[in-house]
């Protein structure tokens, strides 16, 4: 599991996620954000 986290101040929003699947949640918090950082990572380059 991973978290999630959206951060809403003065009209402005960021939502930071862990290395995860896309979820319908993320999907969900992330809709209208200013930014949005979703960490991933491959195992192969």
């Amino acid at each position: 599991p991973a978290f999630g986290y959206r951060l809403d101040y003065e009209g402005r929003s960021v939502v930071i996620s862990g290395d995860s699947l896309v979820t319908e949640k993320i999907i969900e918090i992330s809709d209208g954000a200013d930014v949005v950082m979703h960490d991933a990572m491959a195992l192969q380059l």
